[in-house]
Parts: structure tokens; C-alpha cells; sequence
């Protein structure tokens, strides 16, 4: 069978009864929109795109809310021949003309030509000259009820791009991934294949559709396997998090994915509201990706919960927008020693099917069993335009993740973000691990201490420690640097900064960077 496309994957989906519940709020009623009439809306909305006289493969940018206008609007796109780009929602309670600026930056990085969204966001933006050259419709004009006309979608030949996602990582610049239609047929076969979907489950989700995870992940697995999906909202989420384990427990939900300090949100209000355990058994796969995985996060969430004897539904999970998502995916909670360190890390699982994983050196040699490294990948799901390398050995194309990891019989272990983890006078270190032990230590926040490797005098990797001036005071240094030293072996300098020095990307990920350089 060859390549579908996601409009296409939507058309044999609509042969079943299956469809998506969207909820405003997870303790209402949701509305169910079938696949078969989400075909339907999506194929009237295309015929109004084609009479826009847009070229073949225009770059058409959408917000990418948790709803059924969104949803309608990605397959709309792409059934008129076009490219979705899939854009974050403007930040309501930001500055607006900050809010203007990022989103003018987004359609820049898409080099998008028409950007389809409602009256609010059209109304921001409209007359700055910012956003001049895109052309900007009203999601309404396409999305209602008109006559039925007969629709015939845009032929897609091989080299056509599918989707423009943007990277989640941890620059404050857009990364704009373009994905062809076959890379992301094999992006999502390979997760259902790992994760053996079939027409008996059920998912949901409250990841954020312009996420990779969220998106290609919930949406797109779920429809090219013609399951049930429930879909809430980020905030929805945010504003009761229990209440998500609640309906998949009501949905006899058997799919969810959540990052991981989703779990750990959910162990600490279990904690203090002790509300009656929901009724998991249905629950099958709880994947965890999308940050750096703590086996101790897991295991206090299985304990909350009541899931002791059922590890194996946690799937520790590794992936990139690079990669349309996934590169591996495991079972369990396991933990493997890292030879450089002598550290414990997460089993992340084997590669995904058609997925190789090398661990590569400095100078570009393939590491030892149990040696750290930079993850390297190559995959038929690899975005176009990205710099590879040849592989030492086979010289099929690589892609340097930029992370850091091992492999013990077969299986991936990851250490850190490439700008999270580094060697130190030869000591492999995480510096996600040293934030947490100043935390600890002082009682301090996420957002008033952050770890940077910055070139010392020698011209080597020197740990720095920018620590916010109301967690310690100029007599408590000496005895922190001390403490970071005796638990990871290398000398750092702690900065105290009079404001809080951790700045976040527009994913919410540490950007770890001296806070006078972000």
C-alpha cells in the first residue's frame, strides 16, 4: 500500500462510525463530530478554498485550538491541495502587540500565504505591517453551512509537503518542520504499529493540536485507525487535572498520552483532594514524552493511582517534531547505567519501526554499548531540508538530534538535551538534575535557578548556576557549590541575579542561556 495522505486516511475513516467528542469542560457532555460528516465539512470548506484561486502547495497557516474548526480546517487544507501550517494560539492575557510580533515571526518562518483564522485574531492583527504580505480570511466564511456541491479533492504527488509543524524545543525562535505527505504516513503508522492500535480502542487527549505530540500523535493516530477520540483543551486540563483521568475512566479510554509534569500535577492534587480512585482498567497505554523523564515522577503517579502491578502501562517515550514525532518507544520502568556518569536513566524503548538510532562521539565514531553521546537518527519520516551526516559506518543519512543518550541492547536511554547535558572535567552531568538539587536544597522554584555551560578561560565547558538572589544569600555559595560538587562531581560558580534567570520558549521549555544573553 502506498502513502496516504491525512485527507485521505479521513476518507476511509468516514467508512466507520468512529469519530471525534470535542469537551469544553471534561465533567459536561461533549459534542461528537463523526468522521463521515467531518469529511463532509472538510470537503465544503475546500471547495470555498479552491475558489480562493490559490495556488497548488500555498502555505495556508492555522491556529491550532483543541476544536472542530481547527480539525475541519487541517483536512479542508490539505484536500485542496495546500500546505497546513499549524500555529500556537496567541496568548489571550499577553501583550497584544507582543502577541502580534510572535505570530508575525510563526507565518514568517512557514513563509505562509494566507492565514485562515476567526474575527478576534484577524482583528489583531489586521493593519499591522507585520503580517502585509499574508492574505488573512475569516475561519467562519469557510466553515459555514452552505448548499453541498460535488467535491473533487487536488491530486498530491510525491514530493508535495503534508503539514509545517513547528519544533517544541528550547530556542525562543520558531523552527518551522516541513513534513511530505509519506514522511508523515510513516510517522503515524509506525506509532500505531509500536502501540498496536486497533478498531477496540479509544483515545483522548488535552495536548495542545500544535504540538507534534498532540496532533500527530492523539489526532492523526486516531484517524488513520478510524478509533474514537475524545478532545479537551490544554486549559481544561490545566484547570482540573483530575478530571482527565476522571473521563478516561468514563470513556473507557484505552489511548492517552501526557508529558510528565502533567503526572506529576495530577499525583500532587490526588494528594491533597484524596478524591475516590477513577477506574483505569481500560487504560492500556499512559505514554509520557515531550520533556526529561523521571523514574520517581512514574512511580509516585502509579502509587497515587492505585496502578501498582501495572507498569507496563506507563510508555516512556522519546521523539521530535524532526522526526513527525516518534524515534522510540518503551515499557515499563526501567532504568539503565550510563558508563560516562555511572548514572541511572530512563528506558526509553527500541526504535519505532523503520527507525535507526546511533550513538555518536565528538569526533563522529559510534560510542561504546552503555556510552553516552549525541543521538543521531535516520528514518523515512525525516523532514525535508535538514542537515544530515553521513552514518561511519553505513553512510545513510544522519540526523543529529542535538540530544544526549545510549543504547543498551537496543534499547535508548536519554540522558538530556544537548544544551541540558554535557560533559565536565569528563564527568557526563544533566543539568536538569542540578536545577532540581538547588531546588531542593533551597526551596526555590523552576523559574529561579537554571543551569548554562558557558566556555571557561581555558576555553572548555565551565558550569555556571544563575540562582535567584531570594533563594540563597552571598554567605550560602560557597556550601551550594560545595553540594553540587560532592553529588555530581564538578565544580560550578553559583551567580545569585537579582531577578528570577530562567527564561522559557514559547513550549514552555528551559532556555538555558545566561539571563543577560536570552
Amino acid at each position: 500500500m502506498g502513502a496516504e495522505t491525512a485527507f485521505q486516511a479521513l476518507c476511509r475513516a468516514a467508512q466507520t462510525a468512529t469519530g471525534i467528542t470535542f469537551y469544553d469542560r471534561p465533567t459536561e457532555p461533549g459534542v461528537k463530530l463523526s468522521y463521515a460528516r467531518l469529511q463532509r465539512k472538510a470537503e465544503q470548506a475546500a471547495n470555498l478554498l479552491v475558489s480562493l484561486d490559490l495556488p497548488r502547495q500555498a502555505r495556508v497557516a492555522l491556529i491550532a485550538r483543541n476544536d472542530a474548526d481547527f480539525v475541519t480546517l487541517f483536512f479542508a487544507v490539505q484536500a485542496a491541495g495546500c500546505t497546513p501550517c499549524n500555529l500556537a494560539e496567541p496568548h489571550p492575557r499577553k501583550d497584544r502587540m507582543a502577541e502580534v510580533q510572535r505570530l508575525a515571526q510563526y507565518l514568517a518562518a512557514a513563509k505562509a500565504d494566507l492565514l485562515i483564522a476567526d474575527d478576534d485574531i484577524l482583528e489583531m492583527v489586521r493593519g499591522s505591517a507585520l503580517v502585509a504580505s499574508v492574505q488573512l480570511v475569516a475561519s467562519q466564511s469557510l466553515l459555514d453551512e452552505t448548499e453541498a456541491t460535488a467535491f473533487v479533492p487536488r491530486q498530491h504527488e510525491a514530493a508535495d509537503l503534508a503539514v509545517i509543524q513547528f519544533t517544541s524545543g528550547t530556542t525562543s525562535q520558531p523552527k518551522a518542520i516541513a513534513l511530505g505527505h509519506s514522511a508523515l504516513d510513516h510517522a503515524v503508522r509506525a506509532l500505531c504499529t509500536r502501540l498496536q492500535v486497533g478498531p477496540s480502542d479509544c483515545a483522548l487527549s488535552w495536548l495542545p493540536l500544535a504540538h507534534d505530540m498532540g496532533f500527530v500523535g492523539m489526532l492523526l493516530c486516531s484517524v488513520y485507525s478510524g478509533i474514537e477520540l475524545h478532545l479537551l483543551s490544554p486549559r481544561a486540563f490545566l484547570r482540573a487535572p483530575l478530571d482527565w483521568l476522571d473521563l478516561c475512566a468514563r470513556t473507557g479510554a484505552s489511548i492517552t498520552y501526557v508529558p510528565p509534569f502533567g503526572l506529576e500535577l495530577c499525583s500532587r492534587r490526588q494528594q491533597a483532594e484524596n478524591r475516590p480512585l477513577p477506574a483505569l482498567a481500560k487504560l492500556r497505554v499512559i505514554g509520557v514524552g515531550a520533556e526529561p523523564i523521571k523514574a520517581q515522577v512514574l512511580q509516585e503517579f502509579i502509587a497515587r493511582f492505585g496502578l501498582g502491578g501495572r507498569e507496563g502501562v506507563i510508555h516512556p517515550s522519546y521523539g521530535m517534531a524532526e522526526l513527525g514525532l516518534g524515534v522510540s518507544i518503551g515499557s515499563g520502568i526501567r532504568e539503565g547505567i550510563c558508563t560516562d556518569n555511572g548514572g541511572g536513566y530512563l528506558d526509553c524503548g527500541a526504535p519505532l519501526p523503520g527507525v535507526d538510532v546511533s550513538i555518536v562521539d565528538p569526533e563522529g565514531q559510534l560510542c561504546a554499548e552503555g556510552q553516552a553521546g549525541r543521538i543521531c537518527v535516520s528514518a523515512p519520516s525525516l523532514a525535508t531540508g535538514l542537515a544530515t551526516f553521513a552514518h561511519p559506518k553505513t553512510a545513510q543519512p544522519l540526523y543529529d538530534t542535538g540530544d544526549i543518550g545510549f543504547l543498551r541492547s537496543q534499547q535508548l536511554f536519554v540522558v538530556g538535551r544537548g544544551d541540558h547535558a554535557a560533559k565536565v572535567n569528563g564527568r557526563m552531568i544533566n543539568l536538569d538534575d542540578i536545577d532540581q538539587l538547588l531546588r531542593e536544597t533551597t526551596g526555590c522554584t523552576s523559574k529561579d535557578v537554571v543551569s548554562v555551560l558557558e566556555e571557561g578561560p581555558d576555553g572548555r565547558a565551565a558550569l555556571v548556576i544563575y540562582l535567584h538572589s531570594t533563594a540563597a544569600a552571598e554567605p550560602e555559595v560557597k556550601g551550594l557549590e560545595a553540594a553540587v560538587f560532592q553529588a555530581f562531581g564538578a565544580p560550578c560558580r553559583i551567580v545569585l541575579t537579582p531577578t528570577s534567570p530562567t527564561r522559557f520558549s514559547a513550549s514552555g521549555k528551559v532556555i538555558r542561556k545566561s539571563p543577560d544573553r536570552v
